[in-house]
């Protein structure tokens, strides 16, 4: 469905929008496959061999399903037969295929049965049977029989271009009858013969006799040979006149007498979302969230009491730091002049450098000698604070 409609609608289309894409739609379908028969028709695409298998395929199967003959007759160079057994009247045949896997060459093994007197065959690959082309197994085989034609159940009518093409003398949407004459007669034609059968249908001996006039006029107009399907009109065009623009248009519609236009929008059935009755728990729980934002927002702002025990914290702990800063320093000019006391000769400058750090050390409360004695001056100083 979306490679169908890709490039006509999107998610934004529309339910009138969507109406007209659609018959645009099948518009650019019916003329894609309108120029798709008038080109099986006219032109040919060339035969890859010499056979008269491919040469039967060409002529009956349009151009897309003749592309896909062609590869199963490709296929043919890796196939080989490898045994061959006679049972009753079937030739049984062993065929080996030579396929790359993961860059190396493996085998497989297929059974093909072929009756020489009715030409039917078979092969356990069933490729036949599910997609309706015969397979390279068979082709090899029908060649080591010296088969010219297949038989005819072997080329399908669904895949063939000399058929009729009945949908398309149906009335559509993206259709006009005015601009085909075909199609008209097509409409009144039908209308006579349902009118007619209507009228036979009420007795036995009436429908016989139209049954037998019905196939006399069969046989005067030729449906039992196969007939081609026309698309070139009498005057050398295909069947519409007005090609179809691969970028349709929004503002025509494909139905001239049908006016399409979006849905009115009507109220719901049923109470209102706004309305409905609520239980007596959430209720409460709405009351109680809209009490306590009442009250958020009618209190006074306080000050955040952890943002200053914080702060004050920061600042005992940075006073600490100082103190402790300090009293190093004190001790490192303490040992320097420790060091230089000892060098001093004179009694009286001993005398005046006792005095003076016994007064410093007063004034810290600080030993002159000995890290204990420093640790214990910051200890007192961390209480008096």
């Amino acid at each position: 469905m979306n490679a169908f409609f890709d490039g006509f609608i999107n998610s934004t289309t529309t339910l009138q929008q969507f109406v007209i894409q659609y018959d645009n739609a099948l518009k650019v379908k019916a003329q894609k496959e309108i120029e798709a028969d008038f080109a099986s028709l006219n032109t040919t695409v060339a035969c890859g061999s010499q056979s008269l298998i491919e040469r039967q395929f060409q002529v009956e199967y349009t151009h897309e399903k003749f592309e896909e003959v062609q590869n199963e007759f490709r296929s043919r160079m890796n196939c080989f037969i490898k045994d061959t057994v006679k049972e009753s009247i079937f030739n049984i045949y062993t065929i080996k295929e030579e396929c790359m896997w993961d860059g190396k060459c493996a085998l497989k093994y297929y059974h093909v049965e072929f009756d020489p007197v009715l030409k039917d065959i078979t092969c356990t690959c069933l490729l036949f049977e599910f997609r309706g082309i015969i397979c390279w197994h068979s082709l090899l085989v029908l060649g080591q029989e010296d088969v010219h034609n297949v038989p005819s159940k072997y080329v399908l009518r669904r895949w063939s271009k000399n058929i009729r093409r009945k949908h398309t003398l149906i009335r559509a949407a993206y259709s006009s009858l005015q601009h085909d004459p075909k199609m008209q007669r097509y409409q009144t034609l039908c209308q006579q013969f349902y009118n007619l059968a209507e009228a036979a249908c009420e007795s036995e001996c009436a429908s016989d006799q139209l049954e037998k006039d019905l196939k006399c006029l069969a046989k005067k107009f030729g449906l039992s040979s196969s007939l081609k399907n026309n698309i070139v009109s009498e005057g050398g065009q295909l069947r519409y006149e007005t090609p179809v623009t691969e970028t349709p248009s929004y503002n025509t519609c494909g139905s001239s007498d049908v006016l399409v236009r979006s849905p009115v929008a009507v109220k719901r059935k049923g109470r209102p979302r706004t309305n409905r009755l609520k239980s007596a728990v959430e209720s409460r729980c709405k009351k109680k969230s809209k009490a306590t934002k009442k009250n958020s927002s009618t209190t006074p702002s306080q000050p955040n009491v952890s943002a200053l025990n914080v702060g004050f914290t920061i600042i005992i702990i940075s006073k600490h730091i100082v103190i402790l800063c300090y009293v190093l320093v004190m001790r490192v000019t303490f040992c320097t002049q420790e060091t230089t006391t000892c060098n001093v000769t004179q009694p009286h400058q001993a005398m005046e450098y006792a005095s003076q750090t016994h007064q410093i050390s007063q004034l810290s409360k600080v030993a002159p000698n000995g890290f204990m004695s420093l640790l214990s001056a910051v200890h007192n100083s961390f209480e008096n604070i």
